[in-house]
């Protein structure tokens, strides 16, 4: 399952998107100069990126909802 979080603007020349894809969060940040430009990405593995989260969160009524993400972001025929 590939779900579009968060796509944007960084002033003039900036642009990032946070997805997550493939059972991976994805975050790519990108600028257009005149003299060039740059693109990167960065890889986290969706389980240890909600397992971060419920850890993070106190109690354990999250942990059903975060199970629940994380099943279907790691669905085995998307997840690559």
């Amino acid at each position: 399952m590939d779900v579009d979080l968060l796509d944007g603007k960084i002033g003039s020349a900036g642009v990032y998107d946070v997805e997550f894809k493939g059972g991976k969060l994805v975050a790519a940040v990108g600028a257009k100069f005149a003299v060039g430009g740059i693109d990167t990405k960065l890889y986290l593995n969706a389980g240890e990126v909600l397992d971060a989260l419920a850890k993070a969160i106190p109690g354990h009524f999250d942990d059903v909802a975060l199970d629940f993400l994380k099943s279907k972001l790691l669905d085995s025929k998307d997840a690559a």
